[in-house]
């Protein structure tokens, strides 16, 4: 089972990231952790956490750029992409993020 995270810009300065839980509040997103402190975010920011790392044990969220020409790359690309430079968006379509929903492995991007 996957922690269900999120990272989004707070919504006032110094606009940094910040991830744990999303909630929402009235017209408000908020991002809480454990201890049930929330901080206003800007909803246009909001990034799904993927469950996934990359080769460095970064976390790999949503809208995140991932390189992915050193691991399963041939002449069509991962999901018929053509270039090894891949947005991570998610497909309905595969209920997953794309490049990983087509593919069952450590990708080593």
């Amino acid at each position: 089972m996957r922690e269900i995270l999120f990272k989004a810009k707070c919504a006032e300065e110094p606009y940094d990231w910040v991830e744990e839980y999303l909630s929402k509040c009235e017209r408000e997103f908020i991002i809480s952790n454990d201890d049930g402190l929330g901080i206003f975010i800007k909803p246009d920011t909001i990034c799904q956490y993927t469950g996934l790392t990359d080769k460095n044990g970064c976390k790999i969220w949503e809208n995140d750029v991932v390189d992915a020409s050193s691991c399963w790359w041939d002449a069509a690309g991962p999901a018929g992409h053509d270039s090894p430079i891949i947005k991570v968006e998610w497909s309905n379509a595969y209920c997953g993020f794309n490049p990983f929903s087509l593919y069952d492995c450590d990708c080593g991007v």
